[in-house]
């Protein structure tokens, strides 16, 4: 027992430091930490029913907004990040909408295809749609790995006025300035103002965090800087309109997605179970 404890932790406490698995330590409970460590372990091959995969033979989807379908990509066809994945990633992103429409239409969005691996891109409106589409979607693809992307956008920077990162940039520089302009970036770190994050990002940690423990899905966090001032410093993630990634920036989520895939194995015969749920969209 004691041997089997000391492994749970050292497999956890590596993937952390390397950065492959993330969680907040003031929201997860001890008992929850072992049981994603343990779920890592067995993903890793410390279980006979599981075996490695190689990355380009794995199945990749991704529902999210207009994030993830690319927008002010040039090329979202290659550059979207599930793209880069894998040139046969389904892309089911929808523009200027929230995880609702494909909780309630998971089947119809899916159909026969089978996945294995599932990135959920979904920053606002959380509470509705998100479980019940992770739901749907752990039911369908039991062996599945589901991750849930954690993000930022420098638009939702404020400061105390409620003026955001980009209307202070438009108002010095005009509203067609690079966003990886060197002086705008010197101008911004030196500003009078006091930025700060969005106050709600506490409680979309805490809804993520709550469904990845139900649903047995990993969350993945893009790097984001402590003080919101130094954005800047990874401006070249995002587009001129400081919501939307940059080609750079799907890059990136690839590279992370990759990275946490490569840590784990993924069965060589998923199962796949009967949708318990049937709609029509």
């Amino acid at each position: 027992m004691r041997r089997k404890a000391y492994s749970v932790f050292a497999v956890a406490a590596v993937l952390v430091a390397t950065g492959t698995l993330w969680f907040d330590i003031k929201e997860m409970s001890v008992l929850h930490f072992v049981r994603t460590a343990t779920s890592v372990m067995r993903n890793m091959g410390l279980s006979p029913k599981t075996s490695k995969r190689d990355p380009k033979e794995l199945r990749y989807a991704a529902f999210g907004t207009s994030v993830t379908w690319g927008s002010t990509l040039s090329d979202r066809e290659k550059s979207a990040y599930v793209k880069v994945l894998s040139p046969k990633g389904v892309n089911l992103g929808i523009r200027g909408t929230g995880p609702n429409y494909p909780s309630a239409c998971t089947q119809s969005m899916v159909g026969d295809e089978v996945f294995d691996v599932i990135i959920l891109e979904f920053h606002v409106v959380l509470n509705f749609g998100l479980r019940t589409l992770t739901k749907r979607l752990r039911e369908r693809f039991p062996d599945a790995i589901i991750i849930i992307l954690r993000e930022w956008f420098p638009q939702s920077i404020t400061d105390k006025n409620g003026v955001t990162a980009h209307e202070w940039v438009e108002k010095r520089f005009g509203k067609k300035k690079d966003i990886n302009d060197l002086k705008m970036h010197e101008a911004f770190r030196k500003s009078a103002g006091t930025w700060s994050w969005p106050a709600q990002d506490k409680q979309r940690n805490q809804i993520q965090n709550e469904i990845a423990r139900e649903f047995d899905a990993y969350i993945l966090a893009m790097p984001k800087p402590q003080d919101p001032r130094n954005w800047v410093s990874l401006s070249n993630l995002f587009s001129n309109d400081f919501l939307h990634k940059s080609k750079k920036g799907h890059e990136e989520v690839a590279k992370r997605v990759q990275n946490l895939v490569k840590s784990l194995n993924v069965p060589a015969n998923p199962k796949i179970v009967r949708w318990s749920s049937f709609d029509s969209c």
